[in-house]
């Protein structure tokens, strides 16, 4: 019997990764990787379950996904507060070092680190923000493109499930049962409740630490919301106001 894919899309560091395995969670079905794509997916867990479906993470135009031939036949786009991404990508393409080197030499380290700290992090923030609102294809092949380009084609549509991630963070049990009601999957209010205990972030930090698996547990940083705030520079929270401050209102975000 042929697999029913699901497909779970957004914006580099909108929180794919976790919404994936939650999905996959609540379904019971294995998360089989990036969607139309052979590359190690880190997001890749419980191969060995049985079912109907498989999970899928992407961060694919909705263009691109039209151009693909394997169609999905679920698709969920996880949306998140741009500001928030920009700080949470900033630390995630952390390539900005004064020593470009991949040597483990404890000095060269120290020295990096410290760049980072007093300059690198500045440099990516600014980095981020453009690619949040005009692309840039310098910090990643999918931050090509802005934001509002990659969001506003999937909001009106009816055969994709729009997902606000910091509400599914704080009400992950009411939007939960929205994700099981979109994909016609019923389960009892426990398994539910298991599937979101077994996702939260500082319990997966906690195995992935125990299991050794240091990719995945630096890849879940922080999560939150709101950070954006006490980072971002005044002229560069204005930019964002200025550029998608409308959308943002629509979208529910708050601007200050």
């Amino acid at each position: 019997m042929e697999k029913k894919d699901i497909v779970i899309i957004g914006y580099p560091k909108s929180g794919n990764t976790w919404a994936t395995r939650l999905v996959a969670e609540l379904v019971g079905c294995p998360v089989a990787g990036f969607w139309d794509s052979e590359h190690q997916e880190i997001a890749v867990e419980g191969t060995d379950r049985e079912s109907d479906f498989r999970c899928f993470k992407s961060h694919h135009q909705l263009s691109e996904l039209n151009e693909i031939k394997a169609t999905a036949d679920k698709m969920i786009y996880i949306i998140r507060d741009p500001r928030d991404i920009c700080v949470s990508g900033a630390h995630y393409f952390n390539h900005v070092s004064l020593i470009p080197s991949k040597s483990r030499n404890i000095a060269i380290r120290a020295v990096n680190k410290l760049h980072w700290e007093v300059l690198g992090k500045r440099e990516m923030i600014q980095e981020m923000v453009q690619a949040l609102l005009v692309g840039n294809e310098r910090i990643h092949h999918w931050c090509r493109v802005s934001w509002k380009a990659h969001v506003t084609p999937f909001l009106n549509r009816e055969d994709v499930l729009v997902i606000n991630y910091a509400t599914l963070r704080n009400s992950p049990m009411e939007q939960s049962k929205r994700i099981l009601e979109f994909l016609d999957v019923s389960k009892p209010e426990s398994e539910i409740e298991r599937a979101i205990d077994t996702h939260d972030f500082e319990k997966s930090q906690k195995r992935f630490a125990a299991s050794g698996d240091r990719a995945k547990k630096q890849f879940l940083r922080k999560g939150g919301s709101g950070e954006w705030r006490h980072v971002l520079t005044e002229d560069q929270q204005l930019w964002f106001e200025n550029e998608i401050g409308e959308l943002l209102g629509k979208l529910g975000f708050n601007l200050s």
